[in-house]
């Protein structure tokens, strides 16, 4: 599924087609990764995130918001951000979250999250080194109010700046560069937990848009909404599948 994931997202522009595979291939993918929960760990071992990761910094706002999902769920695997520390792979994804649809940016900040409560040094060093904490704190002052989930995000972007000022070699730095920052004090000594729900919807987080700045807010998630998949008839199931995975020769 990877490999054709990559071929898709290497011919995204020349047709509506390919574009439709990359949204069924994405969706796939993450419904896939999230149900199998020991498939992400065995993505670094096939050199696959050297692949993926790369492919962040083409200027394609579809493309981008897909990689973002789909990096997301690989993130629950240690090993993936192990091998993420491993070469230089935040710049491509702040790239990716700079330029990506909206849509993605609560998948975003959920693997941002994931990314730096794993405590890895080399991360946070390369957050400092493309000012990714500067770029967090501008998000978290306004564009994430303007998302779905938005409390759920702005705690995620939280909780993952934290997570950088505890790192031993590098944290001061980070906590030098949101105590400079007068909104931060707003956010720092709230709890965030309480504003992320659990969800079997890939990259999908729960809250509504914060109505004062700072303060976040989130409504319960019913059971049915929180599980239950989209209907959809078989044969529309089956035609996409066959439009899936029947192009390799076009």
């Amino acid at each position: 599924m990877i490999e054709k994931y990559l071929k898709v997202l290497q011919k995204v522009d020349h047709d509506s087609k390919n574009a439709r595979h990359l949204e069924i291939i994405t969706d796939a993918m993450c419904s896939v990764f999230r149900a199998q929960k020991d498939l992400p760990a065995s993505v670094p071992g096939l050199g696959h995130l050297h692949k993926i990761v790369p492919a962040m910094k083409r200027a394609h706002p579809e493309m981008q918001a897909s990689l973002l999902r789909v990096l997301n769920e690989l993130c629950e695997a240690d090993v993936c951000i192990r091998t993420l520390a491993s070469f230089d792979s935040v710049s491509y994804i702040k790239m990716a979250m700079a330029g990506a649809e909206r849509s993605a940016m609560a998948a975003a900040m959920e693997m941002i999250s994931k990314m730096y409560e794993g405590n890895q040094s080399a991360l946070v060093a390369q957050a400092l080194r493309c000012e990714l904490p500067q770029y967090l704190l501008s998000q978290l002052k306004a564009p994430l109010d303007t998302i779905e989930h938005a409390a759920a995000a702005k705690a995620h972007c939280v909780k993952g700046l934290k997570a950088m000022t505890k790192d031993l070699t590098h944290g001061m730095t980070v906590s030098d560069i949101l105590d400079a920052t007068d909104w931060w004090k707003t956010y720092k000594e709230q709890r965030h937990d309480l504003f992320i729900t659990q969800s079997t919807t890939a990259g999908y987080l729960t809250g509504p848009t914060a109505g004062v700045a700072g303060y976040l807010m989130a409504a319960p998630v019913t059971a049915a909404s929180a599980t239950a998949p989209p209907e959809e008839d078989e044969p529309q199931q089956r035609s996409r599948l066959a439009d899936l995975l029947g192009d390799d020769d076009d």
